[in-house]
Formats: C-alpha cells, structure tokens, sequence
C-alpha cells in the first residue's frame, strides 16, 4: 500500500513530461499488471476478490496506530473520523497539484491546456532525465532542477499520505524517514529550523 502514496504525484509527473496519451499507456500496464496478478483470485471469486483487495471500508485496529495515538479510540475508529481523513488527503493532494507542483511549468492550468491540446506529446519542453552527463552543459542546471522537482513531487505525495493515513506500522515511518531532510531542505526556512 505504501507505494500507492507515489501514485498522484507519480501521475503528475508523467503527464507533465510524456503527455496525456502516454500517461493513459502506463496507466493501462498498471491496470493489465494487477489484473494478471490477481488473475487466480478473479477466476475463483471475483467479487470477494474485489470487494476485499480494495476495501476503502475497512476499520483498522486502534492499537497499531501511530500517527492519530492522541485521539480516543471510539473517535479514531468513526466513520466520520475515516472520511474526514480521506478529504484531507484529497483536498491537500489537490491543493499541491494546483499550487506546488505544476508551479514552475506555468501552472496547472497551463500545463492542462498544453496535455489536452496535444495528447500525443509532452506539454512541457525540458526533459528530465537523471543522466546528467550526456546533456550539454548549459542545460544541466535546468536538468537538475527537473530532476530536484522530481523527487520533491514524489516525496511530498508519499508525506502526504502518511499525514493522513488512518493507521501506519511502524515500518512505513523507517522507509520514510530519509525523505525529511530532502523536504526540509526544500523549504524556505533559516537553515537551523529546517
């Protein structure tokens, strides 16, 4: 489920560096991938399959939260408490996509029209790619700064996510804790509060 926190900023990216109708091609080998995955469960029972592989519905137990301890339990196991939740995550998520991530390429509305106009290419110019070297050297700052926003969009997804997630084992934080320092770097604070 972790990597499933990527996802959004994941679909940012592409859109933003491949275009709309290679976007929908990597959203189709995701789709194709867990259908062939759970190809035995679906001939078995599909609807079990279904209804239990992505239960947005379920209620987690109030002893292996981490992140929502503070909260009693009757409140942290609501109904209420589980949709406020899942606003928040939607709601900050598109706030990042309208106000943070698409910031530097004109803005989200920009980089729409320019997707939407031409499906079948990139709606932006630069490329990001991680290989520096084979890039002359005036484009390599602008390379850097694709490839610092890049794991800027994915982090700041994934934080996110943890943020509002219902109920987190321990070891979704040990994976995570590497992003801080990038994403505090990123900020403007003075250099002693990041």
């Amino acid at each position: 489920m972790s990597a499933l926190l990527y996802l959004p900023g994941l679909l940012v990216i592409l859109f933003k560096r491949h275009g709309l109708m290679v976007t929908m091609r990597h959203l189709l080998v995701l789709a194709v991938t867990q259908i062939v995955l759970g190809q035995s469960f679906l001939a078995e029972d599909r609807r079990a399959y279904l209804q239990n592989a992505f239960d947005l519905s379920r209620v987690f137990m109030y002893k292996w939260t981490v992140n929502w301890r503070f909260l009693d339990e009757q409140t942290f196991l609501s109904r209420s408490w589980a949709r406020g939740l899942l606003v928040g995550h939607v709601s900050v998520l598109v706030a990042f996509g309208l106000f943070r991530w698409c910031r530097s390429d004109g803005g989200v509305s920009a980089v729409l029209r320019k997707g939407f106009r031409h499906p079948m290419r990139a709606p932006m110019l630069p490329p990001v790619s991680a290989d520096c070297k084979v890039i002359p050297p005036p484009a390599n700052r602008r390379l850097l700064i694709g490839v610092v926003d890049v794991a800027t969009v994915l982090m700041t997804s994934n934080l996110i996510g943890i943020l509002f997630a219902r109920s987190l084992h321990y070891q979704f934080y040990s994976w995570y804790f590497q992003h801080l320092p990038f994403l505090a770097q990123r900020t403007k604070y003075p250099l002693l509060l990041q």
